[in-house]
């Protein structure tokens, strides 16, 4: 979790000073942080969940904890590198808008194609990557096996 927080920190940050006036609004900030905490636990009370309750074999939780953190880490992620060509386009960050293009994927790609398109391609690449890189070291964590063990051995 306090690795999503710096992420989404920076982030807010280094968009305030991209798009901003040079002023920080402080008091946005504290908000932002507090909207960042509420996403961030939800999105990891459910791999603590299944950490905490040990409903199945270690091993078949640890891959479907590591998965689970994949994804929300990839979701994370997603969203603050989605968060930059948004705001150039519309001038504000990803909200109700964002979501209600979700349902329209060809047009999203069109968008995205137009302006775009190496900025999605190297983040979709990005995204990918960090979701299995951190999936397979969380998975690795919670077997308790030491860094740079292959995957597989359990």
């Amino acid at each position: 979790m306090g690795g999503g927080l710096l992420l989404t920190t920076l982030d807010r940050l280094l968009l305030a000073w991209a798009f901003g006036d040079g002023t920080l609004n402080w008091a946005l900030i504290l908000v932002g942080w507090r909207m960042d905490a509420i996403v961030l636990a939800q999105l990891s009370a459910l791999p603590l969940l299944l950490v905490l309750v040990l409903l199945f074999p270690a091993r078949w939780v640890a891959w479907l904890v590591g998965v689970l953190i994949g994804l929300a880490a990839a979701l994370l992620l997603l969203g603050e590198l989605a968060s930059w060509p948004f705001l150039a386009e519309f001038g504000t960050r990803p909200g109700a808008l964002f979501l209600r293009y979700l349902g329209h994927p060809a047009e999203v790609v069109a968008t995205l194609g137009l302006g775009y398109g190496l900025f999605a391609l190297f983040g979709g690449l990005l995204v990918v990557a960090t979701a299995l890189w951190l999936a397979r070291r969380s998975a690795a964590w919670l077997r308790g096996l030491p860094p740079g063990t292959p995957p597989g051995v359990c």
